[in-house]
């Protein structure tokens, strides 16, 4: 293990598209690791092409109106103040949690 701990995420998936995803990066020689960490690596960046993707999806996922609102309007404002500032990213981390503490 490296000097930074690690930790398991656990999921369920359905087996048929366990079994596919295990196909596929089996042909591209990654790893499951490699292939999540991959994933949550862009996630956590906010790489655009990503997130581009992310957001689609999540409209599927997120069920309340409210919420998905929210979000949006959240990164609305997060790109607009990053364009307008070129705030770097431990300033848009403050940003966000100023919001959050007013949401509360």
């Amino acid at each position: 293990m490296s000097a930074q701990q690690e930790d398991r995420i656990v999921f369920y998936a359905a087996e048929k598209a366990k079994a596919d995803l295990k196909i596929k990066l089996y042909r591209e020689g990654i790893t499951q690791t490699k292939f999540f960490n991959a994933v949550l690596g862009a996630y956590v960046r906010g790489d655009e092409k990503f997130m581009e993707w992310y957001t689609k999806e999540r409209s599927t996922l997120v069920k309340s109106k409210t919420r998905h609102n929210k979000l949006s309007k959240e990164e609305a404002m997060a790109n607009k103040l990053s364009k307008a500032y070129a705030l770097d990213e431990e300033e848009i981390d403050s940003i966000f949690d100023l919001i959050a503490q007013e949401q509360e």
